[in-house]
């Protein structure tokens, strides 16, 4: 960090180049200085507007860090790395310590009432919308942490019940049966379930011929 006798100087990197920001002002901000375009909504230079990162549209990758960060908040620190380019699309956050990796960003267009869902990656730049189509966003997870199939079974339950998790993805992700209908879990399905995942995680793999 340097000074020009009035305002910190913070440098750091953007999508390769070296860039300096007065110190307070967002990754967006600057990268709007440098030309580099970000996607945005909660966004605008009018007076009054205050963005709040809740609609993750602007997201960028902070070397080092697991998750992506919201630029319209976010204030670099000196020496940071950060790529505009990497959505984690494609490259999807990762998990730890036998956790699975998570879904994702996704961004869907309806235009003329079909839905375009085959998008490159997870920013737009120039997309024309018109009255009556519509934009569907998806931000990407956290990846997980710890083995699924040790995470508590009231623990998967309860975020079932608070529609954190649906009845399949309980299933699939957590090996907990639990009934659609009533939200009770079938715990002697779950153990076999779960004994049958573990016997397989268990059986090493060999290669085909």
């Amino acid at each position: 960090m340097t000074t020009n006798g009035k305002n910190n100087i913070i440098k750091f990197t953007l999508d390769g180049q070296d860039v300096e920001a007065p110190e307070g002002e967002t990754i967006f901000r600057t990268a709007r200085r440098y030309g580099i375009k970000l996607p945005h909504l909660c966004y605008s230079p009018k007076p009054g507007y205050r963005p709040d990162g809740n609609c993750r549209v602007c997201m960028v990758e902070i070397e080092g860090e697991r998750v992506l960060a919201a630029s319209c908040i976010r204030t670099p620190a000196p020496g940071m790395k950060v790529n505009t380019q990497t959505d984690r699309a494609h490259c999807h956050p990762w998990g730890l310590g036998g956790g699975l990796d998570a879904t994702g960003n996704q961004v869907h267009f309806r235009i003329d009432g079909q839905w375009k869902t085959d998008q490159p990656n997870a920013k737009t730049l120039i997309t024309h919308l018109k009255p009556g189509d519509a934009i569907r966003l998806r931000s990407g997870g956290g990846g997980g942490f710890g083995d699924p199939l040790a995470r508590a079974i009231a623990t998967v339950i309860s975020d079932v019940r608070q529609g954190y998790v649906s009845v399949e993805a309980a299933a699939k992700l957590y090996a907990v049966i639990i009934d659609p209908q009533t939200l009770a879990v079938d715990a002697a399905a779950t153990e076999r379930l779960r004994r049958a995942r573990r016997e397989q995680a268990a059986t090493p793999k060999t290669a085909s011929s």
